[in-house]
């Protein structure tokens, strides 16, 4: 592996990260990602 390759992985796990951190923190909020109106999802805003 050359310095390419380790800051290529480095730069897709963090926005795997990123985006794993948003999703988690959405949810704990109460938002859903999956837009609500037909959202089966079981998010609050259908309760």
């Amino acid at each position: 592996m050359n310095v390419i390759d380790i800051v290529l992985i480095a730069v897709i796990g963090l926005v795997v990260g990123l985006a794993a951190w948003r999703i988690i923190r959405n949810k704990k909020q109460g938002k859903c990602s999956c837009g609500c109106e037909h959202c089966t999802c079981g998010c609050d805003k259908n309760k």
